[in-house]
């Protein structure tokens, strides 16, 4: 049974779930059988479209097995699709459960008119709901998924660097994207955009997954994040057009802020401008 088509540019879609976020129920007497003869079904909390998706997905990538790994594998969203001086930035939310942002970050962002993605995680989501409220609710941001547990977006976990905590089967990264982008949207009422590996570490068939599942997966053009040299301050903010800017906020956001202060002003004489990734067409 198959129930993945494919389009023109070969992007990898779930035909029962594209036209509306897939956020759709598909209810008749076929697919009610199929989720009752699910193995999954005896979870009675996961809700109808959720283990029929599930069911689906596993189904179709049961049998894959990659053939690339690591930041950027066919399929992640690197930059933006212009040849304009323009930049997205990104935040992915590493600091610890227990910090909140400071909102001096918010501060400086709103007072420049400086759109921004927060990427996070479902720990950081469950000590910080009202973050996100505040997030959800501004206009001028978006919320992106770091996944449940943080783990980097793989299906076997074959070749990841020692150092990572990463999904090892298709289902296990079925609920790392899934359950986290639902925790969002409980707190915001839509489901997330975008995903990204908070390790930046992805292979060929997670991504195609995740894709199929509705999701964009954002990396960036930055320097390999596993590299022993750090980059530097230009390398952070490069004056490149269509370029997606990823920070780590491994505190409450003050050193972010300090460093978007210094870059900023440098990046404006230059005529760049910062867009909402949202609003962008990406490649």
């Amino acid at each position: 049974m198959n129930f993945i088509q494919k389009n023109g540019n070969d992007k990898t879609m779930l035909s029962a779930r594209i036209a509306s976020r897939l956020r759709v129920i598909v209810i008749g007497a076929g697919i009610s059988a199929l989720v009752a003869g699910s193995a999954f079904a005896s979870d009675v909390k996961e809700p109808d479209d959720y283990r029929l998706l599930k069911e689906i997905i596993l189904i179709e990538f049961a049998d894959e097995k990659p053939h690339e790994a690591g930041p950027v594998v066919p399929g992640v969203m690197t930059q933006i699709d212009s040849q304009e001086h323009i930049m997205a930035l990104t935040f992915n939310v590493n600091a610890n459960e227990s910090v909140p942002l400071d909102t001096r970050l918010f501060d400086f962002l709103r007072k420049e008119n400086i759109p921004a993605v927060f990427f996070v995680s479902g720990k950081w989501i469950e000590k910080n709901p009202e973050w996100i409220k505040r997030i959800g609710s501004d206009e001028l941001f978006e919320i992106g998924s770091l996944g449940l547990e943080g783990k980097a977006c793989t299906v076997t976990g074959e070749n990841v660097p020692r150092e990572l905590s990463a999904a090892r089967s298709v289902e296990e990264l079925f609920i790392e994207i899934e359950k986290n982008a639902r925790k969002i949207e409980s707190l915001t009422g839509a489901l997330p955009r975008f995903v990204r590996s908070p390790s930046s570490y992805y292979d060929d068939v997670a991504v195609r997954m995740a894709r199929a599942m509705g999701y964009e997966v954002i990396g960036s053009m930055m320097p390999d994040p596993h590299s022993e040299n750090p980059p530097k301050p230009e390398e952070i903010f490069p004056a490149r057009s269509g370029a997606i800017v990823a920070m780590t906020l491994e505190d409450s956001g003050i050193q972010a802020a300090i460093a978007l202060r210094k870059a900023v002003p440098r990046l404006k004489s230059k005529g760049f401008r910062f867009v909402k990734l949202g609003d962008c067409s990406l490649r």
